[in-house]
């Protein structure tokens, strides 16, 4: 729902990450799998499009969404994407230890970037939970259960097409369940890492008069929210709600906007700096004071740590709570 920039912090993390990657894994790292996987497969294109991962396995890892584009073409001059079948790709994803990196190696760093909810849709976690079971002698006799939290992973450019970027961080965007299945392998327009400067792309609003018109007999109904791009991007936009139906997720949320919109008429300018006067000690500042008012973060750099942070931002500044 927000870009965020590729910056020099958040590089120098991504770089750490990528160099050290299955590092302190007791398993055959993912180059020489693939160097095994070359020698078993059939057909000269095979061999060089494994080749050439082995050859730019590095550069993979690290690759900013420009230089993804760059290794697309490269890749599309061996085999392209529309030839690549179930059986090969999966080989090379399984060669290079995509479900290891999900279920381990990546978590830290995601949690330094601050990614917990739905890149998409921003109205879920990006928590699935894993169960594994172990069954007896008895049929379907479960004897043993166990259950573990992992993340929800999209590969921007599906691992189907380019499995050579299944592990490329850059191409690894958190998410909920719903829109990863929505996508699937989609092509999606909305890019969640960027090197430019404009992150806000869509905007969540309450329509002109809605306000009112609830006011006038507190009809939740009467409450209308808009979903519209910042960039004048229709495209986008479109590409957006279509996958992700994102106007109909949120027409279940007018209960929230109702809030804010009571929020708003009781805790006026003047009130919120009496609480940080008379709270010092509770409120250092009153970034605190607004979150908890808001009910959620009120930065928008913070709005990928929480479900709903976009659509409480949005409406809770249109308000003036913010």
């Amino acid at each position: 729902m927000r870009r965020i920039k590729i910056d020099s912090t958040l590089e120098t993390k991504v770089n750490s990450f990528c160099t050290n990657l299955f590092n302190d894994r007791n398993f055959k790292h993912p180059k020489d799998s693939l160097i095994k996987l070359k020698s078993s497969v059939l057909g000269r294109k095979k061999k060089s499009y494994i080749q050439h991962i082995v050859d730019n396995y590095d550069r993979i890892l690290k690759a900013k969404p420009t230089e993804q584009n760059i290794l697309i073409s490269e890749f599309e001059n061996i085999i392209p994407n529309t030839q690549i079948s179930e059986d090969f790709y999966k080989k090379i994803v399984e060669s290079m230890r995509y479900k290891d990196l999900r279920e381990k190696d990546i978590i830290p760093i995601l949690k330094e970037v601050g990614i917990k909810a739905c890149v998409y849709c921003n109205a879920m976690l990006t928590v699935v939970l894993d169960k594994t079971y172990k069954t007896g002698k008895r049929r379907k006799q479960v004897i043993d259960q166990q259950a573990k939290a992992n993340l929800e992973l999209d590969h921007f450019f599906p691992k189907s097409k380019y499995p050579f970027l299944c592990t490329s961080f850059y191409n690894l965007f958190p998410c909920c369940s719903n829109c990863n299945r929505a996508k699937h392998d989609k092509d999606a327009k909305f890019q969640l890492y960027t090197e430019g400067d404009n992150l806000d792309v869509f905007r969540f609003s309450l329509e002109k008069n809605s306000i009112e018109k609830y006011w006038l007999n507190k009809n939740l109904e009467h409450i209308k929210i808009e979903f519209n791009t910042v960039l004048g991007n229709d495209g986008l936009l479109e590409n957006h709600t279509e996958l992700f139906c994102i106007p109909q997720v949120y027409e279940t949320q007018k209960d929230l906007a109702e809030e804010l919109i009571h929020k708003a008429f009781v805790y006026n300018k003047s009130y919120r700096k009496d609480l940080v006067r008379n709270y010092e000690s509770l409120f250092p500042d009153s970034t605190i004071v607004k979150r908890l008012i808001v009910g959620n973060y009120t930065n928008p750099d913070e709005i990928h740590k929480r479900p709903m942070a976009k659509f409480t931002y949005d409406i809770a500044k249109q308000l003036k709570l913010i």
